[in-house]
């Protein structure tokens, strides 16, 4: 779970090249702030708590 301590760079730094991809330094720096923008939209949605009896996709009955 991504909690304060979370540090976007570093973790762009050790993914990227994980992933094969190889980016200069200052554009490791411009996708960790992208990066953190994703964490601040994407985390209420993560840290809110589904039952697990709900259903994972939209139920169309006709």
């Amino acid at each position: 779970m991504i909690t304060d301590e979370f540090d976007p760079l570093a973790y762009v730094t050790a993914v990227a090249p994980a992933m094969g991809m190889r980016f200069a330094p200052e554009r490791l720096a411009v996708l960790a702030d992208a990066f953190t923008l994703v964490v601040r939209v994407g985390m209420p949605a993560l840290l809110h708590q589904v039952p697990d009896e709900a259903e994972p996709a939209p139920v169309f009955v006709a």
